[in-house]
């Protein structure tokens, strides 16, 4: 499905906005496409309000947290827009993953409040 990758306005976090049926090998092109948006910040906006990530397994998602910190370390903060009531437990599952594995990660409802919270730091 279409991703689109750009640092913010301010150039403080890198922008990642995903949609439709997404899959792992999607996910992991994403992430390898926004590398070097990462040599100008340490923060991730990651946009899934028209994304599905119902049809990942669990243990993928941990594999994709954990060689999310190791692909890109310098990713300090992430925060994850979903679409309310969408995948609830997929989401939860990926926050706690990547939080365990050094990420502080939050989910939110609206853009405004992820781009709230990644500017408080």
């Amino acid at each position: 499905m279409p991703t689109h990758l750009k640092l913010s306005n301010d150039q403080s976090y890198v922008l990642v906005v995903q949609t439709g049926p997404l899959r792992a090998e999607e996910i992991y092109q994403a992430r390898a496409e926004s590398l070097p948006l990462y040599q100008q910040c340490e923060k991730a906006l990651v946009d899934y309000r028209l994304a599905d990530i119902s049809s990942i397994p669990f243990l993928e998602i941990d594999t994709l947290a954990a060689e999310f910190r190791n692909d890109v370390p310098k990713c300090k903060r992430m925060a994850i827009v979903r679409t309310q009531g969408k995948d609830e437990a997929h989401y939860i599952h990926l926050q706690k993953v990547c939080v365990i594995r050094g990420v502080d990660t939050q989910i939110f409802d609206t853009l405004t409040d992820a781009q709230n919270w990644l500017a408080k730091t």
